[in-house]
């Protein structure tokens, strides 16, 4: 049963009365209908009603659970205290820096004699081979290549020049052995070593000119990352310092003071 305005209750019975049975009974709707909607000339045409349910809202999206401030931790293969070299303007100081021709042969030739004696793995007998290889067939060049380094030595160090050398040789060889980027050091040096095969010795100084930087970048990466690292674990510290609180010292309250009479003041004893 629907519940209308007085004024279309009765217009509906009025049509109800006029129309026969047959008509009344023809057209049933359980759709509410407005006085606007009705005929004075025939039963009213209204929707059939319908059992499609109504639209529902979009799903929402996964919720977004909060990510939790873990402590960074330092790249793969380097400790907290990893020894990163300085850096200046051209970028990071290493060994092979402001190397003369020969000097840059010379450190190819460490370079790949770490590779042969601490790469480890399917490769290392073709390691080992290759740089076995490498030195006999440019065994003159490299003995040149040695006294040329020798030579410069003792020009800059004079009588100090052996122990300087040895020194750096032996920086040059912990650099090159750092577990930071072994990995991709003995990748690296492996295909190296297989390019050097079709090298003539001769041109041994404008190989090892391109090779070195590739021998060293694996390290310079191991670098740049560990700096990210400690950025990022400042920032971390920074987060989560402890706040200090600074409680000021509160001015002592002082009480009412005695109001002072005119005239001639008593000092001692009463009477």
């Amino acid at each position: 049963m629907f519940v209308y305005k007085r004024f279309a209750t009765s217009l509906i019975g009025a049509f109800i009365a006029a129309t026969p049975v047959a008509a009344q009974t023809s057209e049933v709707s359980t759709a509410e209908l407005s006085p606007g909607q009705l005929s004075t000339t025939g039963p009213s045409s209204v929707p059939a009603p319908t059992d499609a349910a109504p639209a529902l809202p979009p799903a929402a999206g996964p919720l977004a659970l909060p990510v939790a401030d873990l402590q960074p931790a330092p790249p793969e293969g380097m400790a907290a205290t990893f020894p990163v070299p300085s850096h200046d303007a051209v970028g990071y100081v290493t060994p092979n820096r402001d190397l003369s021709p020969e000097e840059m042969v010379w450190h190819l030739r460490a370079a790949l004699n770490v590779a042969a004696l601490g790469c480890r793995g399917a490769t290392e007998a073709q390691t080992a081979a290759a740089y076995n290889a490498l030195l006999t067939k440019a065994k003159a060049e490299l003995a040149a290549t040695s006294e040329a380094v020798a030579a410069r030595y003792r020009v800059k160090f004079g009588d100090a020049w052996q122990q300087r050398n040895d020194d750096a040789m032996t920086r040059l060889y912990n650099f090159f052995a750092q577990p930071s980027a072994h990995r991709d050091f003995c990748e690296a040096a492996n295909a190296v070593l297989h390019e050097a095969e079709a090298v003539d010795p001769a041109a041994l100084p404008v190989f090892a000119a391109a090779a070195l930087p590739r021998l060293e970048s694996p390290f310079l990466i191991a670098f740049a990352e560990y700096d990210l690292y400690r950025m990022k674990l400042a920032g971390w510290r920074l987060r989560h310092a402890p706040t200090i609180v600074i409680a000021s010292a509160a001015s002592p309250q002082m009480g009412p003071q005695p109001e002072l009479q005119p005239g001639p003041q008593h000092i001692g004893p009463q009477p």
